[in-house]
């Protein structure tokens, strides 16, 4: 072998262009598949799948750079999981009690609002668990109120099972 010799020369740069242009369709092809993995991940429309595809393997690199930049952000499934996280924060407000004084978030079990001090719940007289305060009697043991609060009466405007109103306690006096 003769480094010199232009024969020497033109047999292996012949081989180095087929060993690049090998390189290159394979790099092609990968770039084709990883395209078709890719947008199947990110869109269910065929059209967008198709254009896609076509474009990296009619435009090769400009094409694939031309795809990234217009790919969607986020895959199917991160948008799934995206609406999922948002869905369950929106149940989770939905189903936190709030004050109806202040409208503030509060807890389930609390007597009264730590925010605006209004008073959630009162102990029930005979078994002393908390009632809300519009209960006319006790959830638990269910003993009637002594005296319910005016604003109770008013929010509560009990009705009996029949329809009609309820009759407005008269104070003794």
């Amino acid at each position: 072998m003769d480094v010199t010799s232009t024969d020497f020369w033109v047999r292996t740069l012949g081989m180095a262009g087929i060993v690049a242009a090998a390189y290159l369709v394979v790099l092609w092809i990968a770039l084709i598949v990883w395209t078709w993995r890719d947008i199947r991940s990110r869109s269910d429309d065929g059209f967008v799948q198709f254009g896609s595809v076509s474009l990296v393997a009619v435009f090769f690199l400009p094409g694939l750079l031309l795809y990234m930049a217009l790919r969607p952000p986020e895959s199917l499934v991160e948008a799934y999981q995206r609406r999922l996280e948002a869905e369950a924060f929106l149940q989770e407000l939905e189903n936190k009690p709030s004050c109806p004084a202040c409208q503030r978030a509060i807890e389930a079990e609390f007597v009264a609002c730590p925010f605006c001090r209004m008073t959630l719940r009162v102990a029930c007289e005979d078994c002393g668990r908390p009632m809300a305060s519009a209960w006319v009697i006790c959830a638990y043991c269910g003993a009637e109120r002594a005296q319910p609060a005016a604003a109770t009466r008013a929010v509560a405007a009990a009705i009996r099972r029949d329809g009609r109103p309820v009759p407005a306690v008269q104070s003794a006096g």
